[in-house]
């Protein structure tokens, strides 16, 4: 992928929709409109990134540590309808809410996005229905499929959060305690019995 702020690789490749390459990039900076239905029957693939700042709502959830590289590959579903797949990554930082210590990860979003066309496709489930003449908010695109991908609470990856020890000395205690919910009921039982009263 092409690296600075707001660079766009544009490149021919056997796309679903067909088999013959195009001649040049479409171009050179990263478009803010694009028409997919076009790039989809010109089975094109577009490549760059999108500057952190180009991405607030990402922002507003995680930091957002330097700019998101994309590769989308734009042809037709079977149905012939217009389908985008690709990847995006982005470097988020966040907040592991299981030891609350901040962390750095690579945000990963996989693409495969068939859009719908309206109106025949108004009333069905699809993530995306556009009008035959509308163009698409590329960056607006991207930010949604990264947000989409975004964990819904961030963790450690498995081995690599470290509790603090008084925090897992807590929490050993109180697991013993659940293992035992009858233990107080128990040491009811076994207090010695007080003889009736004559």
């Amino acid at each position: 992928m092409d690296g600075g702020d707001g660079r766009l690789k544009a490149q021919p490749f056997y796309g679903l929709a067909s088999s013959r390459i195009l001649p040049r990039p479409m171009r050179d900076k990263l478009p803010e409109q694009i028409d997919p239905r076009r790039l989809a029957h010109q089975a094109a693939r577009l490549a760059g990134v999108v500057p952190a700042a180009d991405l607030p709502r990402l922002g507003a959830a995680f930091g957002v540590e330097g700019n998101a590289g994309f590769e989308l590959a734009f042809g037709l579903s079977p149905s012939g309808r217009t389908l985008v797949t690709g990847e995006i990554t982005v470097p988020i930082a966040a907040t592991c809410q299981r030891c609350l210590r901040a962390y750095v990860t690579t945000l990963h979003a996989d693409v495969d996005l068939e859009i719908g066309e309206s109106p025949r496709d108004a009333e069905q489930d699809f993530e995306l229905v556009l009008r035959p003449d509308e163009r698409l908010d590329l960056r607006a695109l991207i930010e949604d499929e990264l947000l989409l991908a975004a964990p819904m609470i961030a963790l450690h990856a498995s081995g690599e959060c470290a509790m603090p020890a008084d925090t897992g000395d807590a929490r050993t205690a109180a697991d013993g305690d659940r293992r035992k919910p009858f233990a107080g009921l128990q040491a009811l039982r076994e207090r010695p019995q007080k003889s009736p009263k004559k």
